[in-house]
């Protein structure tokens, strides 16, 4: 299913002159298919999933921002998973500030039970059209969000977000390179593109200059999916606490994953849920949790979840002082207060696989950073603390 950007109602807390106030309502605009299909309708909650800001935050912007990526994961009641990959840009749209006329078929007259509503119609290839009946006297611009969502059952989240990125590119470019109406690249990709089939194999998709890979592990070797870019854990976390995120969800322990950047939290949780092999994540599993879903996180069972950082301060009076909270932007893990202690792995067998992650995965952490493994050794050897807090201090 691919589920193709939002319209937009706007919802007055007051009756002003501008729209500072307003918040806009998502509603699904497009889909395809367009009937669900029977095994898996549309979840009623996937507009909290694309907006898990809180969709009673959705306001109109003064300033254009640039599009974002986000995965996130939902979860059905057989254990199933049906993967989201969100792009959300910003499409401009005018207010027109003229006198009301309340004959205009174009500009509807408002009455007082509807005095404080507007509607924004949002085409795909057209400009914003927005229905506004106020005494103006300027053009005000604003920009909205405009989701375009991809769902599958297929855990390809760097193929999905390159199509997505690209197809973008494909609608909003200036010249001539789209070939086809942009319907037919969405129906393209939900029925004609066949699944990989288990093994060596593996299937192509070139779209503008991209060519985007998909692969399934072999069957009789059900090994996890390698396809996933293992090097962004070790990029936001060392091998220290990569092992100790990885053996708290080993010993079933509830863990938050926390970070700024929406786009690292489903791919981070989904490498820790890869790293269990042959062990699978049975419990409770929301990468990217809604805000109005936070008081889950006092939920009396092991979880895995990821909650942006603009949403935690809202989280914290949820979070379950069992929690181990993983800070993917600092490098730090957390320890809640009622949190069991660890057993202790056997010393050899920990040793081992500290030596190999170190020999494999040791500088991925610095060098996202600008330094080496040996620069900080160094400055550890060298007992100058000061230097020693000046390389750390830029690993933050």
């Amino acid at each position: 299913n691919i589920r193709m950007g939002f319209e937009y109602e706007f919802r007055d807390r007051s009756f002003n002159d501008d729209i500072d106030d307003c918040v806009l309502e998502p509603v699904i605009t497009a889909q395809y298919p367009q009937v669900d299909h029977p095994d898996q309708p549309l979840n009623p909650m996937l507009p909290q999933f694309c907006h898990p800001h809180g969709v009673e935050y959705i306001v109109p912007s003064h300033e254009y921002k640039m599009p974002t990526v986000h995965h996130f994961v939902l979860t059905d009641s057989a254990g199933g998973k049906l993967y989201g990959t969100c792009l959300t840009v910003y499409e401009e749209f005018k207010l027109w500030d003229g006198p009301e006329q309340e004959d205009d078929e174009s500009l509807p007259s408002v009455r007082s039970e509807q005095q404080e509503r507007a509607r924004v119609e949002i085409s795909i290839n057209g400009s914003p059209k927005v229905v506004r009946p106020r005494r103006r006297s300027k053009t005000h611009t604003y920009y909205a969000p405009r989701v375009l969502c991809l769902l599958s059952t297929w855990p390809y989240l760097s193929a999905f977000r390159t199509y997505l990125t690209e197809l973008y590119r494909l609608a909003t470019c200036t010249t001539n390179f789209m070939k086809a109406p942009i319907e037919r690249y969405i129906l393209n990709i939900c029925a004609e593109v066949p699944a990989p089939p288990p093994g060596s194999f593996e299937v192509q998709l070139s779209i503008l200059d991209s060519t985007i890979r998909f692969w399934a592990p072999p069957a009789d070797q059900p090994v996890a999916y390698v396809s996933l870019p293992y090097g962004i854990l070790f990029e936001c976390l060392d091998i220290g606490n990569v092992l100790f995120a990885w053996y708290s969800l080993a010993c079933e322990r509830k863990v938050l994953l926390v970070s700024g950047q929406l786009s690292l939290l489903t791919v981070c949780a989904e490498i820790l849920c890869a790293m269990l092999f042959p062990m699978r994540w049975s419990h409770l599993y929301i990468p990217v949790l809604p805000r109005f879903l936070s008081p889950m996180l006092d939920a009396p069972m092991p979880y895995l979840c990821g909650i942006s950082r603009e949403n935690f301060p809202h989280a914290v009076g949820d979070i379950s002082e069992e929690t181990v909270v993983v800070d993917l932007d600092r490098n730090i893990i957390t320890m809640g207060q009622h949190t069991p202690d660890l057993p202790s792995l056997p010393h050899r067998r920990k040793m081992k696989l500290e030596a190999a992650l170190e020999n494999h995965a040791g500088e991925v952490f610095w060098q996202a950073r600008g330094l080496t493994t040996a620069q900080v050794e160094e400055a550890r050897a060298s007992g100058d603390e000061n230097e020693l807090a000046m390389l750390l201090g830029k690993a933050d």
